[in-house]
């Protein structure tokens, strides 16, 4: 017989033919290799028509979204690889008093100045002295990164920048993670100084030195990043 002589099975077995095993993966992958732009993906029709016996549109439209979505945030992300390029700050508020801290951290080394600037309330004029009396001490970064709409950006600060040839970075509107590492070194050191006042190590102390004491810490973290 002619199946037998192909070495085929002289009988199909009843039934519809069986599918392969829904790989969400390898369907990620080529909806990664796609099109993607800010608004709409190209092919996502003819890849569809490849995958629906296992997906539905629906399903199928919201794993492009989620790839759209993620490339787009890949495109706004930068590593900086060489110390003392750029620098970053930002204000946070910390416990019951209300001191207004503004760390300063550079992007490449994850070194935070040893003394944060404490203030009851905070005020441009007081950051561009500190920053002055920084870079007077410390070689100035090329880039500072800042919040847009704050005290880092006044007049004040600017005249500072632009005397010791420091370019400002500005968050864009509406773009919180644009300084995402800068906020997670906020919530780092917030924890600690929590885990100190818990232990009872600074009562009575300034607050200063206890933000030394929890800088010091936190630069001698093992970083993964760092290797």
């Amino acid at each position: 017989m002619a199946r037998a002589k192909a070495g085929q099975p002289v009988v199909k077995e009843a039934g519809p033919k069986k599918s392969e095993p829904f790989n969400p993966e390898a369907l990620r992958q080529q909806i990664r290799s796609l099109d993607h732009g800010p608004r709409r993906t190209a092919g996502v029709g003819a890849l569809h028509s490849q995958w629906s016996d296992v997906i539905s549109r629906r399903d199928f439209q919201q794993l492009v979204a989620e790839e759209r979505q993620n490339k787009i945030d890949s495109m706004k992300r930068i590593t900086w690889l060489k110390p003392g390029t750029v620098w970053s700050m930002d204000t946070t508020e910390y416990g019951p008093e209300k001191f207004k801290i503004t760390p300063l951290r550079g992007l490449a080394s994850k070194y935070q100045m040893q003394t944060p600037l404490v203030q009851r309330s905070e005020n441009g004029d007081k950051i561009a002295l500190y920053l002055d009396l920084i870079w007077s001490q410390e070689t100035p970064p090329m880039f500072l990164k800042r919040d847009l709409g704050s005290p880092l950006n006044c007049k004040a600060v600017d005249d500072v920048l632009e005397q010791h040839g420091v370019l400002p970075l500005n968050s864009p509107p509406g773009y919180p993670k644009y300084n995402g590492s800068m906020e997670r070194s906020m919530q780092d050191l917030k924890s600690v100084l929590d885990q100190q006042r818990l232990q009872g190590l600074m009562a009575g102390m300034p607050m200063t030195l206890e933000l030394e004491l929890g800088t010091h810490k936190l630069n001698h973290r093992r970083l993964r990043v760092l290797g």
